[in-house]
């Protein structure tokens, strides 16, 4: 997730130093936050698609890299989620409509980030 986070929220990231890390960083805290309020057939689900998505046959089908996530190249990390989003097969898609919720929920429900991205915060009750 430290190397998908940074593609799939590019636009919406403070600029690369360290507020940008911290950004990333809290966005997998909150991933694993919203991963550990899923249902056990959810969490297993996910953890199969991690475990295939470790394997280098897999990142090497489906990423078209050799590389270990870590140091796969930002182009090569938005080549994968674009084949994953645009397959026709259904598998494909559902993974990406996973990593997609769970990187824009952990991003965006976070009011850490909502400066970033100009909201001021749900109105008031008052």
């Amino acid at each position: 997730m430290a190397a998908i986070v940074p593609v799939m929220l590019a636009d919406s990231l403070p600029p690369a130093n360290a507020v940008h890390d911290a950004a990333v960083r809290g966005t997998i805290v909150n991933i694993d936050r919203a991963i550990g309020g899923l249902s056990p057939q959810q969490i297993g689900e996910l953890a199969h698609l991690f475990a295939l998505l470790s394997l280098a046959p897999v990142r090497w089908s489906l990423a078209r890299t050799a590389h270990t996530w870590p140091d796969a190249t930002a182009d090569e990390i938005d080549a994968f989620l674009g084949r994953l989003r645009d397959s026709r097969i259904g598998l494909l898609r559902a993974a990406y409509d996973a990593l997609h919720q769970l990187v824009f929920a952990a991003w965006y429900g976070d009011p850490h980030s909502w400066t970033a991205i100009g909201y001021g915060g749900p109105p008031g009750l008052g």
